[in-house]
């Protein structure tokens, strides 16, 4: 048996930024998250929902193709550094060393403009308040 997962309900990280204090709250499995999906801050609302914005799908418009077979990232075109999930197809793609992205993977957006898709991306998505009119 490789190894066991450990899931947990929930677990919580009290922290300061910029002065506020937040919470931040992981769901699902604790030991291979890459962010907190929930955060509570001072002056928002409770339960938002922060993750990676979604951009689509890499396709074979985002890649040079070499003569080797190896698909190499256009320039300008963010790599998924942090390797967000498991992808299946990957096997099917020779890739420069390092590079994480091939046709068909989920494509993220790079919040911080650094070039490449990082932990440091994740972003406010969504809340679980729905908004009510009169």
């Amino acid at each position: 048996m490789k190894g066991i997962g450990i899931i947990y309900l929930a677990a919580y990280l009290i922290s300061e930024v910029g002065g506020e204090v937040q919470v931040l709250v992981m769901t699902g499995e604790v030991e291979t998250a890459a962010y907190y999906d929930y955060v509570i801050r001072k002056g928002n609302p409770v339960g938002l929902i922060q993750g990676y914005k979604s951009q689509g799908f890499y396709t074979v418009d985002d890649f040079n193709v070499g003569a080797d077979g190896i698909w190499t990232l256009k320039p300008g075109i963010p790599d998924n550094v942090d390797n967000i999930g498991n992808f299946a197809g990957a096997e099917n793609y020779k890739r420069p060393d390092g590079q994480k992205a091939f046709p068909g993977m989920a494509k993220f957006a790079d919040t911080d403009n650094d070039g490449k898709i990082t932990a440091s991306d994740v972003t406010i998505i969504g809340k679980t308040k729905p908004q009510h009119t009169d």
